[in-house]
C-alpha cells in the first residue's frame, strides 16, 4: 500500500496556508467593494479597485506586514517551508534536485501536486480565482499565491515542460490554460516502484548475472569511470543550495536559484556523457553485459524496445525520466534507436547503452561520446563449462559426443540458456535448440532449404567427391583450429570456409550443398537474390552486410545461387552509375572474403566472376555433366523411388540405352521421370518407354532440343 511521504503532507499544508492567507486578503477587498461573496456583478467599486491596483502584490504584502492577525499565519507558513527546505531524503526533494527545479518551478509543481493529493482543493482554487469554473491550477493563481509578481513562470527551457513533470492543457476560449501533474510522477512521489504506462509493454529490468571470462568488463568499467569522472564510492545524490524561505512574515519575490544540477552517482552538469554501443548477434549476452556494467556503478539496468511504441520522443523522454528517478541505466534496442534522432535536451543519464548488430550504429548526438564494444564468441572451454553448469545433465552424456557437439557448433549464451529453460536431456535436443535458434535469426533475408539427401543420392566423379570430403572435414575441424592464437595471427583474414561450385545447371551443385549441410548437421540457407540485389546504389551491399553480420555467429551453411549476379567482374567506367556499381561490387567481394562462416557460391558462369576474388576462395570445384555410366546410375536411383521394381526391371534395357545415347544432367533426368510417372497415371497404364520419351521431350524443349525420329524409333524398338 502506498504511504504518503511526510514531506508531501507538508506541501499540502503549505498550499492550504498560503490559500488561507490569500483568501483573507481577497475578502478584505471584497468587503471594501461592498460584496461579501465575490464578484456577482461588475460594480463601480470593482472597477475602481482594478484601476487603482488595490489587488497588487505590493499592496497585498504591505497589508500582511501591517495586519497583526496575519503574523501568526505567516509564521506557520515560514515554519512549514523551513521543514521542506531541511528535508534531505524524501522523493519530493530528490525530484527537485534531479530535474534542477528553480523555486518558481517548484512552487507551480507544488500547486498542481496538492490538488492531486487533495481534490477538495479544487473548490478553494476556484474561490481564490473568483470563478466557479476555474477549480484548477493556473499560472496566474501560482504567481499571486506564491508572490512571484507578474513574471512568467514557464520559460521555454523549463524543466517542468521538458520533462513533462506537469502538463499544460487548453480550456475554453478566453480562459487560462490549466496545469496538472503527470500521473506517473504523482505515483512515484507516493512510493510507486513500477514503470510509466508508456513503458510497461516495452521495458524490462535485466539482472546482471555472472560475466564470462572473455568479456571486457574491467576495461569497459574503467573507460566509463574515466569519461564520466564518476568514482565508484560516489553513490546517491549530491545536494545543491535550496531556496531561502520567507523571513519576517513577508512573502518576498525570490530569485530563480536552482537546485544543484547533479545527477545520480555524482555526475555533474558539465561532465561528459558516454553512449556505449554494444555490438553482437542475438543471444551473445549484450544485455547481460550492460547489466553487469551497471552493477559496477550500483545501478540496475532497464532495457527498452524502441519499436514497441509509435511515439519515439515520448518513450525516449519517459525512459530518461524514469532512469533519473530510479537511478538506473538504459539499454536501447530496435530500429528506431538507430534511425531516429535522439532528443538532446533530455539526454542526461550517465549510463546509456545501445544494443545492435555488427555494422549498425545510432545517429551521433552532440556532446555525447560514442564507444563501441563487440561481444566475443564463447571459447570451446567456456562453452563446456557453461553447459555443465546450466545443463547439469550434460555431464552424463557420452564424452566424445559431448566434445564433438561443442567443437562443431557455435553456441551463444542465449542458446545455452534456452537449453536450460527447456530442460534438455539428450544431445539430439541440443541440436534441435540450435537449429531453431538459427532459423529465426535470418528472418526473411534467406530461405531455409530442406536437406533430405544423403551421400549415396548424389552421383559425382570420384575426384570431386574427394574435394567435397576435404571441405566437410575442414568444416568440422575449423572452429577448434581457429581458436589457436598463433594461427589467427597468421591469418587475420580469410578464416571463412568459402567454396565456389561451378557447372551447368542441373549438375548437382545445390544437391551437393544439401548433402554437405546434412552431414555437418547444420541448416542450409539459400540467399534470395530478390531480397539482396537492389537497383539503388549501396543497398545491395547493405542487404548482404545484414545477412553476413547475422550469419557470422550462427551454425549454418549459406548458399548463394547465381553467385555471378552478386560477385561479377567490375566493369569499365563509362558513366557515374558504373563507378558506383563497381564500388558495390568491391564491397561485396571484400564482405564475403572477410566472412568467417561457411558459404557456398553456386554459378554456371565462373568466367563472369572477378578473378581476384576467385583466387581468395578456399575451394573452386567444377561440376561436370554426368557421363553415360553416371547417367545410368541416376536413372535407376530415381526410378527406384518413383516406380515399382517390376516396372524398373521391365524397362531396364531401354533405360540403359537412353542413358547411353541422350546427354542429360541429373536434374533433367529427375524431372523427365517425374513427368513420365504422371503421364502414365493419366493414361491409367504402367510406366512405359513411350511415357519416358514424352517426359524427356518436355525437358529437352526447355533447351530448344528435340530427339530425332530415328532416335525415338531406336529406343522404342528395344522395348
Amino acid at each position: 500500500m502506498l504511504q504518503t511521504d511526510p514531506i508531501l503532507k507538508l506541501v499540502l499544508i503549505r498550499i492550504r496556508l498560503l490559500s488561507k492567507r490569500r483568501i483573507l486578503w481577497l475578502r478584505k477587498l471584497w468587503q471594501e467593494e461592498g460584496e461579501t461573496g465575490g464578484q456577482i456583478a461588475i460594480t463601480h467599486a470593482v472597477i475602481d479597485a482594478i484601476l487603482n491596483e488595490k489587488d497588487s502584490p505590493d499592496s497585498e504584502y504591505s497589508w500582511y506586514d501591517k495586519e497583526s492577525s496575519i503574523h501568526q499565519l505567516s509564521e506557520e507558513i515560514a515554519l512549514v517551508e523551513k521543514k521542506i527546505k531541511e528535508d534531505k531524503n524524501s522523493r519530493f526533494t530528490k525530484l527537485c534536485r534531479l530535474f534542477d527545479l528553480n523555486q518558481e518551478e517548484s512552487d507551480l509543481f507544488q500547486l498542481c501536486l496538492a490538488l492531486k493529493l487533495d481534490p477538495s482543493l479544487s473548490r478553494i482554487y476556484a474561490y481564490i480565482q473568483d470563478h466557479a469554473a476555474r477549480g484548477y491550477p493556473t499560472e496566474e493563481l501560482a504567481l499571486r499565491l506564491f508572490g512571484n509578481g507578474y513574471s512568467s513562470l514557464l520559460k521555454t527551457d523549463s524543466s517542468l515542460v521538458n520533462w513533462q513533470l506537469i502538463r499544460e492543457k487548453e480550456t475554453a476560449a478566453g480562459e487560462p490554460n490549466l496545469f496538472m501533474c503527470d500521473p506517473f510522477i504523482v505515483q512515484w512521489l507516493l512510493g510507486y516502484e513500477g514503470l510509466d504506462e508508456s513503458l510497461v509493454s516495452i521495458a524490462r529490468q535485466i539482472e546482471p548475472g555472472t560475466p564470462l571470462k572473455n568479456w571486457a568488463v574491467k576495461n569497459t568499467t574503467d573507460l566509463l569511470r574515466r569519461i564520466m569522472n564518476n568514482p565508484a564510492a560516489s553513490n546517491g545524490v549530491s545536494i545543491g543550495k535550496p531556496y531561502s524561505p520567507q523571513r519576517g512574515g513577508k512573502l518576498n519575490p525570490r530569485p530563480p536559484t536552482r537546485y544543484g544540477a547533479v545527477l545520480p552517482g555524482g555526475l555533474k552538469d558539465k561532465s561528459k556523457r558516454l553512449r556505449l554501443i554494444i555490438v553482437g548477434p542475438p543471444g551473445s549476452g549484450r544485455r547481460t553485459f550492460a547489466a553487469v556494467l551497471c552493477s559496477r556503478f550500483k545501478k540496475n539496468l532497464l532495457t527498452i524496445d524502441s519499436d514497441g511504441n509509435e511515439d519515439w520522443h515520448k518513450v525516449f523522454m519517459h525512459a530518461q525520466r524514469l532512469a533519473l528517478l530510479d537511478n538506473c541505466g538504459i539499454a536501447w534496442y530496435g530500429e528506431k534507436a538507430l534511425s531516429q534522432a535522439w532528443p538532446q535536451g533530455i539526454l542526461s543519464i550517465p549510463l546509456q547503452f545501445v544494443i545492435c548488430e555488427k555494422n549498425q550504429k545510432p545517429q551521433p548526438v552532440n556532446g555525447i561520446i560514442d564507444s563501441i564494444v563487440e561481444m566475443p564468441e564463447i571459447p570451446i572451454a567456456e562453452q563446456k563449462k557453461l553447459l555443465k553448469n546450466m545443463v547439469p545433465v550434460s555431464q552424463s552424456w557420452d564424452k566424445k559426443a559431448f566434445s564433438n557437439l561443442v567443437s562443431q557448433h557455435r553456441m551463444s549464451i542465449g542458446d545455452i540458456k534456452t537449453m536450460a529453460d527447456r530442460d534438455v536431456q539428450i544431445i539430439s535436443e541440443v541440436s534441435d535448440v540450435l537449429h531453431e535458434s538459427a532459423r529465426y535469426k535470418l528472418g526473411e533475408l534467406a530461405q531455409l532449404l530442406e536437406c533430405p539427401f544423403q551421400r549415396d543420392d548424389l552421383i559425382l566423379p570420384e575426384y570431386l567427391w574427394k574435394s567435397l570430403d576435404d571441405l566437410i572435414f575442414e568444416a568440422r575441424e575449423r572452429k577448434q583450429f581457429w581458436e589457436g592464437e598463433h594461427v589467427r595471427r597468421l591469418f587475420p583474414q580469410g578464416r571463412g570456409l568459402i567454396a565456389l561450385f561451378n557447372g551447368t545447371p542441373g549438375t548437382g551443385k545445390t544437391m551437393a550443398a544439401q548433402v554437405i549441410a546434412a552431414e555437418l548437421g547444420l541448416d542450409l540457407f539459400r540467399i534470395d537474390l530478390s531480397s539482396v540485389v537492389s537497383k539503388y546504389v549501396g543497398e545491395t551491399s547493405q542487404n548482404l552486410d545484414r545477412i553476413l553480420s547475422r550469419a557470422q555467429h550462427m551454425d549454418i551453411v549459406l548458399l548463394f545461387d547465381e553467385a555471378d549476379a552478386l560477385f561479377g567482374k567490375r566493369t569499365e567506367v563509362k558513366e557515374a552509375h558504373d563507378r558506383f556499381a563497381n564500388t558495390d561490387t568491391s564491397y561485396l567481394l571484400q564482405a564475403i572474403e572477410n566472412y568467417q562462416g561457411i558459404a557456398l557460391l553456386s554459378s554456371n558462369k565462373k568466367e563472369n566472376i572477378d578473378m581476384a576474388f576467385i583466387r581468395r576462395l578456399r575451394y573452386v570445384l567444377e561440376f561436370p555433366k554426368p557421363d553415360a555410366h553416371q547417367r545410368e546410375q541416376i536413372w535407376f536411383k530415381v526410378m527406384d523411388r518413383l516406380v515399382k521394381p517390376e516396372q524398373t526391371a521391365k524397362l531396364n534395357g531401354q533405360v540403359k540405352m537412353l542413358a547411353k545415347n541422350v546427354e542429360l544432367t541429373g536434374s533433367q533426368i529427375k524431372f523427365s521421370l517425374l513427368s513420365a510417372v504422371f503421364i502414365a497415371k493419366s493414361d491409367r497404364k504402367p510406366l512405359e518407354m513411350a511415357h519416358l520419351l514424352r517426359g524427356l521431350d518436355r525437358e529437352l524443349m526447355k533447351e530448344g532440343r528435340t530427339m530425332s525420329k530415328r532416335e525415338r524409333e531406336k529406343l522404342l524398338g528395344n522395348g
